[in-house]
C-alpha cells in the first residue's frame, strides 16, 4: 500500500491517535489525488464542517435515541448548497472580534481557508501542515487561537472532588479567559491531575479538540523559531449564552462577545508535545511497513453502538453480534466479562454466547427470542399500561433544527429549535382516522414561527387531561419546556402538556417509575422481537406490527427532515416548485411518524388480548 505524503498529512491532522491508525489507513480511497495544497485545504474545510455535524449529533443524542444525523447525506447536501461552512465563518468572525476586544495588538484572520497562513515542516520525508484560524500578536506574546464550532460545556463542566466538595478544572481570569486552576496559581491534587490526563486523550469528547490544538502547536513550533512567548487557545461557542433577539437592519442576529468562550490550554498542550512526537513516529513507521490488511473484525465489533444498523452487520458477516445484548458495555456474568475478552475467545455472536454469562433478565429475554424465534410478550404489563392511559390520546412528534448559532430570541447555541409538528388525535381506543384526525404545522421559511407553533398546539390539544403520546417523550418534553422558558405567558399550559406526556416506548420497555405507579412486574422488557436487533427505535418496531415503511418516501427520517428544513429558505426564492414539493414531503414524513405511533399502540393493545 502506498500513501501519498500529502494524504498522510491529512490523515495525521484528522485521525491522529494510534489505535485507529491501521483501520483508517485501510479505509483510505487511494485512487484520490491529494498532491496539491488546494486539495489539502478543502479537506481542512471538510473537517470543520464535520465538527458542526458531530456537535449537532451530540445534541440530538442527548435528547433522543430516535434522532440521528446521517453524515453521508448531510455531506452530500452540504456540497451542493454549503449549508454548514457559513456558520463556521460567522463563528470565526465572532472569535476575531472578541480576541480584538480582549487583547491588544495586531490580529490576523482569514475566513477563507485558502487565504489562511499555514505552517509546514517535514519529518522523515513526510510533510505536516497546520492551518491558522486566528493569530494575535503584541510586543511580548503571540497568541494562536483555534476556533472549534462546538460548545464549551464539555470543558467548563469538568470538575474534581476534594473531601466531597466539587471544584471546576477551569476558572476565569480578569480578562474572562478560562485557564486551568494550576495555570492560575492554585495547587493541584490527584483528582485534579486525573481530570487533566483525561483531557489529553483524543478519545475524550473534549480531549479530541485539545489534541488537535496540541497538533497545531507541534507543527508551528517545529516549523518556526520564535523568541516571543507563545500561547495556545481554543475558541468555542458558549453553552450558556442566550440570544437576546437583537438584529441589524437586514434582520441578521447581532451577538455579544459573550457568545464566544476562550480557553487557554498552553500548559496542557505543552505536556502533550512528547506524545505528538511518539504518535507521528508510530504512524510513519506503520505506513512505511504496513501492507493492505482488512479491517479487523474486533475493531468493527467494538463499535457496538452502530451495529444495530444492517450495513454494519453485513460488513462483519454476523446477523446478531454480541454487542446487541442489552447493557453489553457493563460486561457479562458474575465476573463482568467484557466484549473485548469474549471476542478474544472467539465469541462474536448470539449463537456462540454461553448462557451461563447471561444473568440480566433482559439479556435472557433477548437470547430466548433469538434461540426460539418467538416474541417475548408480557401481556399483563402491556394491558395495564395501556388501560392507564386517558383519552383522547394526542400522538405528537416534533422536528427540530439544532443550529450552531442561535437564530431567535431566547435560544442558545445548538438549541433544538422546533420548526414542525404532527398530531394525530385518537378520540377513543382505536378511533382515529389518518387524515381527518390529523393536524400539522411546518415553518416553510426560516422566520421565527415558535409562537405560531405554540398557538397551534394549544388550539388542537384540549384541556381535557388526555395523554400526549410521544416516542421517547423526553425529547418532546424538553422542547415544550424550552418553549415555556422562552415564552412565559404560555408556561402554565405548556407545563400542563408536559405533565400529560406519556412515552409510547414505555409500553414496550418499562421504566421504574411506571412499574411502581402501576404495580407492574419488574421485567425490563414487556415486548421483544428478534427483528429489533437490540434496538427500541420506532423504525425497528413499526415493521413488526405493520406494512408501513419509509423506504419510498423522499423524506424518510429525522435527518432528512433536518436537512430539508436547512434547504427551505434557499429554495423559497431559487426554485418555488421544488420548495413546494419539499414542503409536501416534509409534512408527509412527520405525519407518518405520528400515525406509526397510533398503529404501534393499537397493535400492542390487540397483542395483549390475544391467546397464545
Amino acid at each position: 500500500m502506498k500513501i501519498s505524503k500529502t494524504r498522510f498529512m491529512h490523515y495525521i491532522k484528522n485521525v491522529p491517535y494510534p489505535k485507529e491508525v491501521k483501520k483508517r489507513l485501510n479505509a483510505l480511497q487511494l485512487d484520490e489525488s491529494f498532491d496539491s495544497i488546494d486539495a489539502i485545504i478543502e479537506l481542512e474545510n471538510e473537517s470543520r464542517r464535520n465538527i458542526i455535524r458531530e456537535t449537532m449529533q451530540q445534541v440530538l443524542d442527548e435528547d433522543s435515541d430516535e434522532l440521528s444525523i446521517d453524515n453521508d447525506k448531510l455531506k452530500e447536501v452540504d456540497k451542493q448548497q454549503d449549508i454548514l461552512l457559513p456558520y463556521f465563518k460567522k463563528i470565526e468572525s465572532l472569535v476575531a472580534r472578541k480576541v480584538k476586544n480582549v487583547f491588544d495588538g495586531m490580529i490576523t484572520q482569514e475566513q477563507d481557508t485558502f487565504d489562511q497562513p499555514y505552517y509546514q515542516f517535514e519529518k522523515d520525508g513526510y510533510p505536516f501542515f497546520a492551518f491558522l484560524d486566528t493569530l494575535q500578536e503584541d510586543d511580548s506574546t503571540i497568541r494562536y487561537i483555534e476556533t472549534k464550532a462546538t460548545t464549551s460545556n464539555k470543558f467548563l463542566e469538568l470538575n474534581y472532588r476534594i473531601d466531597k466538595e466539587l471544584y471546576p478544572v477551569f476558572i476565569q481570569d480578569s480578562n474572562g479567559i478560562w485557564r486551568t486552576r494550576t495555570a492560575m496559581g492554585y495547587q493541584g491534587c490527584k483528582s485534579y491531575e486525573k481530570k487533566l490526563e483525561k483531557l489529553k486523550k483524543i478519545e475524550d469528547k473534549a480531549g479530541k479538540y485539545v489534541y488537535d490544538l496540541a497538533y497545531q502547536r507541534y507543527v508551528i513550533e517545529k516549523s518556526k523559531n520564535v523568541q516571543k512567548e507563545q500561547r495556545y487557545y481554543l475558541a468555542l461557542l458558549n453553552s450558556d449564552y442566550t440570544f437576546d433577539g437583537t438584529s441589524d437592519k437586514n434582520g441578521e442576529p447581532i451577538y455579544s462577545d459573550d457568545i464566544i468562550t476562550i480557553i487557554d490550554l498552553t500548559d496542557v498542550t505543552n505536556d502533550m508535545l512528547d506524545l505528538l512526537e511518539k504518535d507521528t513516529d508510530y504512524v510513519i513507521d506503520l505506513i512505511n511497513h504496513m501492507d493492505s490488511e482488512t479491517i479487523k473484525l474486533e475493531e468493527t465489533l467494538m463499535k457496538g453502538d452502530i451495529l444495530v444498523k444492517s450495513k454494519y452487520r453485513q460488513l462483519i458477516g454476523i446477523d446478531f453480534p454480541i454487542t446487541e445484548f442489552y447493557q453489553y458495555h457493563h460486561g457479562f456474568g458474575n465476573n463482568k466479562t467484557t466484549v473485548k475478552e469474549l471476542i478474544e475467545e472467539g465469541i462474536l455472536g448470539f449463537n456462540q454466547m454461553p448462557e451461563s454469562l447471561l444473568l440480566k433478565p433482559n439479556q435472557i429475554i433477548q437470547y430466548e427470542a433469538f434461540k426460539t424465534g418467538q416474541q417475548h410478550v408480557n401481556k399483563d404489563n402491556i394491558k395495564k399500561t395501556i388501560e392507564s392511559l386517558k383519552y383522547p390520546l394526542y400522538h405528537l412528534d416534533f422536528e427540530t433544527f439544532p443550529c450552531p448559532l442561535p437564530r431567535f430570541k431566547g435560544e442558545k447555541p445548538y438549541e433544538q429549535s422546533v420548526f414542525q409538528f404532527s398530531l394525530h388525535i385518537e378520540e377513543q381506543s382505536g378511533v382515529c382516522d389518518k387524515d381527518k384526525n390529523h393536524f400539522e404545522y411546518l415553518a416553510t421559511d426560516h422566520q421565527d414561527r415558535r409562537e405560531e407553533i405554540i398557538n397551534e398546539l394549544i388550539h388542537h390539544i384540549k384541556d381535557d387531561g388526555g395523554n400526549i403520546i410521544a416516542y421517547h417523550a423526553s425529547f418532546e418534553k424538553k422542547v415544550l419546556s424550552r418553549l415555556a422558558e422562552i415564552f412565559p405567558k404560555y408556561a402554565n399550559i405548556l407545563h400542563q402538556f408536559i405533565g400529560r406526556a406519556f412515552d409510547l416506548k414505555d409500553i414496550l420497555k418499562n421504566n421504574k417509575q411506571l412499574i411502581q405507579s402501576l404495580h407492574l412486574s419488574e421485567e425490563t422488557f414487556n415486548f421483544y422481537d428478534v427483528r429489533q436487533h437490540g434496538s427500541f427505535s420506532i423504525k425497528k418496531i413499526l415493521p413488526i406490527f405493520s406494512d408501513l415503511n419509509y423506504k419510498n418516501m423522499n423524506i424518510s427520517n429525522g435527518n432528512d427532515a433536518l436537512v430539508g428544513y436547512a434547504k427551505l429558505q434557499g429554495l423559497r426564492k431559487e426554485n418555488p416548485k421544488k420548495h413546494k414539493e419539499l414542503i409536501e414531503d416534509m409534512l408527509e414524513y412527520c405525519k407518518q411518524d405520528t400515525w406509526a405511533m397510533h398503529v404501534i399502540k393499537i397493535s400492542l393493545e390487540k397483542l395483549a388480548k390475544m391467546d397464545f
